[in-house]
């Protein structure tokens, strides 16, 4: 296997056991490894199936054992709209062209753009979807207020594991040469 496509492989589980694993609330590294899926993946729709593989799998896990009284039936998917907020941050990478010859100092700027952008696209979703809100600017508002401690841990989480995530990638084009895009 492609050293690059076993590190990418490696992030779907990396994201799964995250998941599975105890942490504070949004304290995992699926956006960072949205992030990194996105400038390393060729083509680039993996830069969006890794991230969505890890948060299926284990969505089907937790949603069917730990969390499973707040499901009728079984459960495939969590919330959708933090499908569609991962799916965005996946793709700011790409709208950004950021690749793995990027600065350290772009990629860290993308980590908090792309924590930013999960914060406000899930929040949103939440918003227009789980009822607990008025429609309005106020229950926007309310429903971002509300958000901000899961915001910081989703923005110290990214950069954490975003860093960790380019320090391997960069450990792995040392080791093996050149990282060649990912041929689907």
């Amino acid at each position: 296997m492609r050293p690059t496509i076993f590190a990418l492989v490696s992030l779907v589980f990396v994201g799964f056991f995250a998941r599975m694993l105890p942490h504070p609330p949004n304290f995992t590294p699926v956006i960072a490894m949205a992030l990194l899926a996105g400038v390393y993946a060729r083509p680039r729709w993996l830069g969006i199936a890794i991230p969505f593989a890890a948060m299926f799998i284990s969505d089907i896990v937790i949603n069917n054992t730990l969390y499973a009284a707040y499901y009728e039936g079984f459960s495939f998917f969590g919330h959708w709209g933090v499908y569609i907020a991962i799916a965005a941050a996946a793709l700011l990478p790409i709208l950004m062209k950021a690749t793995k010859s990027s600065s350290l100092g772009a990629l860290a700027g993308i980590g908090v753009g792309g924590a930013t952008l999960f914060f406000l696209v899930s929040n949103f979703a939440d918003w227009l979807s789980s009822g607990m809100y008025p429609l309005n600017l106020a229950g926007l508002l309310a429903c971002y207020g509300a958000g901000v401690p899961f915001f910081i841990n989703t923005l110290l989480s990214t950069l954490l594991f975003g860093g960790i995530g380019v320090a391997v990638m960069k450990m792995v084009d040392v080791k093996f040469g050149k990282l060649q895009p990912v041929k689907a």
